[in-house]
């Protein structure tokens, strides 16, 4: 699975992560947003595929 997963922090900082990664952790893998590759910060919000502070 060569997907990546980008996280954004809610300072602003992104980062990349493998999927299988990301779905290897379970806190990770229920904050995934299924139809996108972005990760949903638990303080952030999600539009059109990103997280926004």
């Amino acid at each position: 699975d060569s997907d990546w997963i980008r996280i954004t922090s809610r300072d602003g900082f992104s980062f990349l992560a493998k999927r299988n990664v990301v779905n290897a952790s379970g806190t990770l893998k229920n904050m995934l947003d299924a139809e996108s590759r972005t990760l949903l910060y638990l303080a952030g919000s999600f539009n059109n595929g990103s997280v926004y502070r």
